[in-house]
C-alpha cells in the first residue's frame, strides 16, 4: 500500500482542456498497427492501480505533448489533458515540464519551469483540467504527497549554482488550499550560511520527515503533520549524498532511501521510522546512477532493482525482507527505464532499447514482460 510519493517541480501558462476518449488495445492490433506514440514519463496514481503515461508525438515540442491514464494492465488508455507547457530545452520531450506525481487517480500535481521546477500546476479531475497555484523566480520547489495533504518545500537557489537557501516548507490540502507553514528547522540543525543541497521531504499519514544533506546529515521527524518536529542524534552518514536521498515511506516505521553518491546509487531500509538504517542491497553490486537503472519499492520489506542495461544480465533484481534477501528476477536489457509497480505482481515500464522507448508490462513479479502498444493519436 502506497500512502507517499515525491517530486521535483517547474512552472508555466494557463489552464487547458480536452474531450477524454477512451482506446483499447488489443494484442493482435499490437503486431499490426505500431504506435507513433514515444513514452517519456511513466506515473502510479498513489495507492490506485491507475497509471498516467506522458508521450510525445513525432517532435520535442509541447504540441506533440500526449498523456494518457491507464491501469496496470494497459489495454485501455484514456487520453487526458498534459499541464500547460512552453517549449524548453532541458525539459521532458523537450518543453518545461518537469515532473508530475499524482496522489490518486484524480488528483496530481506537476512541476513546470525554465533550467529550475519554479511553479506548481493542480488537477483534482484527473487531468481534465489543471490550475497554476503557486509560481516565483528563482525558486525551486520539492513536493511530496500523501493519501490527504501535499508538502511543498521552496528552495531559493543562486542563478547558475548549487549554493542554496531560504528553505520553507508547507502543508496544504490535496486540492492545494488552506496553505500552513511548517517550523524552520535549520535554527537547531544547521546555519543557512553554510552550503546545502535542499532538504528531503517524505510523508506517510500524519508522520512527516525531513532529511537535510550537506557538511552533515539531520533527519528530522514529525508525528504531528509537521507542527512540531524532533531531530535524530546521529547524523546518518549512510544518507550522505551528493543531491539528498529520495525517502519513499511505507508505513510510520518502514521507510526505503535511494542516495545519489556521484556516479553510483545506494539504497537502504528502515524498520523503525528512520532510527537506524541497513543496507538494502549487498555491496557488491555496486548500482551506477549514469547506467539507466531503476528501484521502486512495492512493500515494506520488497522492492524491485534495476541495474540497466550496462549490467551483466541478470539486470533485474528482487530485494526481500527488507534488504536481507536479494535475488534475481529476469534480463530486462533496457536503459534509463522507469519501472513501477502497484503490488508484488503487477507492474509497468517505460524502456528504452537504443533510439527506441516502449512500454511494457508484467503481471508475474518482473519475471516476463510484455511491449504494450498506445494508442496512435
Amino acid at each position: 500500500m502506497k500512502n507517499a510519493s515525491v517530486v521535483r517541480v517547474c512552472s508555466l501558462l494557463t489552464v487547458s482542456l480536452v474531450t477524454l476518449t477512451s482506446f483499447v488495445v488489443s494484442p493482435s492490433a499490437d503486431a499490426l498497427t505500431p504506435s507513433r506514440q514515444t513514452p517519456v514519463l511513466l506515473v502510479r496514481a498513489g495507492s490506485s492501480k491507475d497509471f498516467y503515461v506522458v508521450t510525445t508525438r513525432g517532435c520535442n515540442a509541447p504540441a506533440c505533448l500526449r498523456m494518457y491514464r491507464t491501469n496496470s494492465d494497459a489495454t485501455i488508455f484514456t487520453r487526458v489533458s498534459p499541464p500547460p507547457v512552453t517549449r524548453e530545452q532541458g525539459g521532458v520531450a523537450g518543453t518545461t515540464l518537469d515532473n508530475v506525481v499524482f496522489a490518486n487517480a484524480k488528483d496530481g500535481y506537476a512541476t513546470v519551469g525554465n533550467d529550475s521546477p519554479s511553479a506548481l500546476y493542480v488537477t483534482i479531475n484527473g487531468a481534465r483540467t489543471w490550475k497554476r497555484v503557486m509560481h516565483a523566480k528563482d525558486l525551486s520547489i520539492s513536493v511530496v504527497v500523501t493519501g490527504g495533504e501535499i508538502f511543498v518545500t521552496s528552495v531559493t537557489c543562486q542563478p547558475r549554482s548549487i549554493s542554496c537557501g531560504q528553505f520553507t516548507t508547507l502543508r496544504a490540502s490535496l486540492a492545494a488550499k488552506d496553505w500552513v507553514t511548517l517550523p524552520q528547522l535549520w535554527k537547531t540543525g544547521a546555519s543557512p550560511k553554510e552550503t546545502y543541497y535542499g532538504p528531503s521531504l517524505a510523508a506517510f499519514d500524519r508522520t512527516v520527515w525531513e532529511l537535510q544533506t550537506g557538511p552533515e546529515t539531520y533527519l528530522w521527524t514529525s508525528h504531528n503533520n509537521g507542527r512540531t518536529f524532533s531531530r535524530a542524534e546521529e547524523k546518518f552518514p549512510e544518507l550522505v549524498s551528493v543531491s539528498g536521498c529520495t525517502i519513499t515511506p511505507m508505513s510510520p516505521i518502514s521507510l526505503w532511501a535511494q542516495c545519489p553518491t556521484g556516479m553510483q546509487e545506494s539504497f537502504w531500509h528502515s524498520t523503525n521510522g528512520g532510527a537506524t538504517w541497513s543496507l538494502a542491497s549487498p555491496a557488491k553490486y555496486q548500482f551506477f546512477g549514469t547506467g539507466g537503472g531503476s528501484f521502486d519499492p512495492i512493500t515494506s520489506s520488497v522492492a524491485v532493482l534495476d541495474y540497466g542495461a550496462a549490467a551483466t544480465p541478470p539486470d533485474l533484481y528482487r530485494i526481500s525482507e527488507g534488504g536481507v534477501g536479494f535475488s534475481p528476477i529476469d534480463e530486462v536489457r533496457c536503459s534509463g527505464e522507469s519501472m513501477l509497480f502497484t503490488n508484488v505482481s503487477d507492474g509497468l515500464m517505460v524502456c528504452r532499447l537504443n533510439s527506441t522507448a516502449l512500454v511494457r508490462r508484467t503481471n508475474n513479479g518482473g519475471a516476463t514482460w510484455e511491449d504494450v502498444s498506445l494508442p496512435r493519436s
